[in-house]
């Protein structure tokens, strides 16, 4: 998914404003800090183990395999405040390999706890990052199709 995000670098000043407030850029500038936040959320000492927890809104967010557009409020720790540069953008694609690292040397019952979806352990984590990173290709390509 890297190399899409990557792809995507020469036009990443684009904007669309009935698509999306923000630029090509700053989605991928978000789609990194998630990642980068999750992780260590991850990687912090927890104070019980992982257990399994139910949610609904998870379930069809992994069901369907989508977010609806417009319905999830990213935290403020990973909502980017300006357009991020080329150079910024390229460095953060770059640590993505070292970020992998990170992240394939946490234990499988490693977790963080989603605001909307609950604890998630790496296998959910997983289907999560795929649907939310896709969904925001989705929106670039849109974005694009329009600038």
């Amino acid at each position: 998914m890297i190399d899409a995000f990557r792809s995507y670098l020469p036009r990443h000043q684009a904007t669309a404003p009935a698509i999306s407030a923000w630029s090509v850029g700053q989605h991928i500038h978000h789609c990194y800090l998630a990642t980068n936040t999750v992780i260590a959320e991850m990687q912090a000492p927890k104070s019980e183990p992982y257990r399994y927890q139910f949610s609904i809104p998870r379930l069809f967010c992994f069901t369907l395999g989508t977010i609806p557009r417009g319905k999830g409020k990213a935290p403020q720790a990973v909502i980017p405040t300006d357009t991020p540069t080329l150079e910024q953008l390229t460095r953060e694609l770059d640590q993505s390999d070292a970020l992998t690292a990170r992240y394939d040397a946490l234990p499988r019952d490693a977790y963080w706890r989603h605001p909307v979806f609950g604890r998630l352990n790496k296998p959910l984590n997983d289907r999560l990052t795929t649907i939310h990173n896709h969904h925001h290709i989705k929106i670039i390509k849109d974005i694009l199709a329009r600038a």
